[in-house]
């Protein structure tokens, strides 16, 4: 599973991330919205989203369910993008996460269309304006 504290963009242009400041090594191209809803709500209505879509596929989620391992495959050329996801608790009500959308081919430009979309898709409630004090858990159930 992505490890996102030690995430690193590649020099393509081909990759898209969404996280909170600080989350990850290099500074997402976006920051992450918080969402009014509690960290097992947002990983959960994430997956059923990301799955209502087209050519979406599960690849791996974690044993708590706060990473996911998505692919998409697009119809006639069956280009595969890959989508990592992590969710993490702001408070007992709020939740962020951390996505990064990468593929071979294609670019940035439809990476970021899909993600924006799926979290408008979500209702996210506000852009991250300061840095979020997340909550890690650092179990191995989690990795």
């Amino acid at each position: 599973m992505t490890d996102f504290s030690r995430l690193r963009l590649r020099a393509n242009r081909r990759q898209y991330l969404v996280a909170p400041a600080g989350h990850t090594a290099d500074a997402p191209h976006r920051r992450a919205p918080i969402f009014a809803i509690p960290v097992h709500k947002l990983a959960s209505d994430f997956r059923l989203h990301a799955l209502d879509q087209p050519g979406v596929l599960l690849k791996e989620v974690s044993i708590d369910g706060r990473k996911l391992e998505l692919a998409h495959r697009t119809g006639l050329l069956r280009i595969t993008t890959w989508i990592s996801a992590q969710f993490l608790p702001v408070d007992e009500s709020r939740s962020t996460l951390a996505v990064y959308s990468r593929t071979r081919y294609g670019s940035r430009t439809t990476n970021q269309q899909r993600i924006d979309s799926w979290l408008a898709a979500l209702g996210a409630a506000k852009e991250e304006t300061e840095p979020a004090e997340v909550q890690l858990d650092a179990s191995p159930a989690s990795a």
